[in-house]
């Protein structure tokens, strides 16, 4: 806790501040962001089975009623959308992946 009442608090103060914005910029800048066709590349994955997974699954037609239902996907993948733009953040989507494929 910063005691207010001292001369030098408002420097405690943003020193504080300007340690927590550079461990912010530090984190964004190692995070390495890949778009659906080179997480498709890496994984050896299709285009669709990606979108699928960052959908949480899709509309499939059953078998017996002929209706279409909703069927969850084992992986699920946080894309981040920027502008028009679907990426995702490459260490987690292929751990999200990895983990998927072993159980």
């Amino acid at each position: 806790m910063i005691d207010l009442t001292s001369a030098d608090a408002i420097e405690k103060l943003a020193d504080l501040v300007a340690e927590r914005v550079a461990a912010k910029l530090k984190s964004e800048s190692s995070r390495v962001l890949v778009s659906r066709d080179e997480l498709a590349a890496i994984t050896g994955l299709g285009v669709r089975s990606i979108d699928r997974m960052a959908k949480g699954g899709s509309f499939e037609k059953d078998r017996t009623t002929n209706k279409a239902v909703w069927r969850e996907s084992a992986v699920k993948l946080d894309p981040i959308r920027s502008g028009g733009r679907v990426l995702f953040d490459k260490t987690t989507a292929l751990a999200a992946i990895k983990a998927g494929s072993a159980g």
